[in-house]
Order: structure tokens, then C-alpha cells, then sequence
């Protein structure tokens, strides 16, 4: 299927680009405009395309949330390439394309994760998708409650790779319990020798049980 540059986006027009030359032009897309393209395509050639691609923008890719049919594009790939990007993806992402993938794929799969990702993924599949534990991430920032809102800021920095830090959450230092959250904004404004409790606004964070509806869930957040 060729694939043109018309509009400053990604056109089909007719069959004959190889999917390595259109995986080429993809990658120097927005992710998301990435998808609207790879959405046109074939499934077959979808797969080769995100194949092709370096693994870091498939992985990008792959975790837009209006990419059709995710689980089957990574099905139609080989085990190395399908593990690598269930790998790199958010988890709650990765749980989410798991959950739908045949099991014999799941078994072929499952041994390509480190230790750690396969604890993650068995947490989050043991809940229903349609409670809050099914929809949440593990991926989050946390630090103590008695750190400098610098300490905070430089564990952030550290942590290098997290690309959704929009909160941090606070943690006894004792019992690790949450005990409030602060949002990135606010450390990058208060003082940096401030501790990292007393930077943050004064209320009780909003909690649910993992089996909670999603629907209750998503009241709780619009309130």
C-alpha cells in the first residue's frame, strides 16, 4: 500500500510502498497521527509496518488508546518483537491488550517478560476490567513524606523515564501508607528545601477499593 505526504499527514493512495519504507515516514509522526494511519491499513500490513519500526515508536504507538484492535496487530507478530513492545507499554496498557489475547498466545508470550512486568501484569489481571484495580496503572511515583521538595524533584529526575508524572505520592516513612499526593506543578513552584508533606495542599487523598465500579471510580474523579 503506498503512502504519501499530503497535508502534512500520511495518505494512502495506492499498493506499493513496502511497509519498511512507510514505517520510515511514521516515525517521524506524532504518535497519535501514527495511528490514524496504521487504522487505514490492513491488519497484516499494520504489523509489519510497527515491526519495522524502531522499537521505541512502536511502543508509543502502540499505547495510544485509538489504535484498532491492538491485541490482534500484536497476535499477527513474532514472539521477540510482540514481547518487546508489551514490554515498553504502560501497564495497565499492557494488561488491558493482554487480557485479550488467545491463551496459547499469552503462554508463548508470558516467558519473554522479566519477573517483575509478570508480577505487575498477573496483579492486574486478577481484577475484573470493569473495576478500578482492572483500569489502574503500577507505574506511579512515590516518595516519603518526610523528603525536601529537591529530593522529590531530583528522585523524578532519576527516575528519567516516566512520562506521565502528573502527581507524586507521599508515603509514611514507616508504615509506607499513603498519606497524601502533590501535583508536579506544585513542587516546581514551592521552595526546595520545603518538606515535601507541608508543600502539598492539606486534604485526605480520595480512595477506592480495587474492586470498585469503574463507574463509581469515574465519579469520584469528576467530583
Amino acid at each position: 500500500m503506498d503512502i504519501s505526504l499530503q497535508n502534512g499527514l500520511v495518505a494512502e493512495t495506492s499498493l506499493a510502498r513496502e511497509p519498511k519504507d512507510i514505517a520510515q515516514v511514521l516515525t517521524t509522526y506524532r504518535p497519535a497521527d501514527a495511528v490514524d494511519v496504521l487504522n487505514r491499513l490492513d491488519h497484516g500490513v499494520a504489523t509489519r509496518v510497527l515491526e519495522a519500526m524502531p522499537a521505541f515508536a512502536a511502543v508509543q504507538v502502540v499505547n495510544e488508546p485509538h489504535l484498532d484492535q491492538p491485541a490482534k496487530l500484536i497476535g499477527l507478530m513474532p514472539v521477540d518483537c510482540a514481547a518487546a513492545i508489551l514490554i515498553g507499554l504502560h501497564p495497565d496498557r499492557r494488561a488491558d491488550i493482554f487480557r485479550e489475547l488467545p491463551e496459547n498466545v499469552r503462554g508463548v508470550l508470558t516467558p519473554h517478560f522479566p519477573k517483575p512486568i509478570r508480577e505487575t501484569l498477573d496483579q492486574l489481571l486478577s481484577y475484573p476490567p470493569q473495576s478500578a484495580g482492572g483500569l489502574m496503572t503500577t507505574d506511579f511515583v512515590s516518595v516519603p513524606a518526610d523528603w525536601t521538595v529537591k529530593q522529590t524533584l531530583e528522585r523524578i529526575h532519576d527516575l528519567g523515564n516516566r512520562e506521565n508524572v502528573y502527581t507524586v505520592c507521599l508515603l509514611d516513612p514507616e508504615t509506607k501508607r499513603l498519606v497524601r499526593t502533590i501535583a508536579l506543578w506544585r513542587l516546581v513552584v514551592s521552595d526546595p528545601n520545603t518538606i515535601v508533606l507541608d508543600a502539598a495542599w492539606p486534604y485526605q487523598p480520595i480512595t477506592v477499593s480495587p474492586l470498585t465500579d469503574r463507574e463509581e471510580g469515574a465519579r469520584l474523579l469528576s467530583k
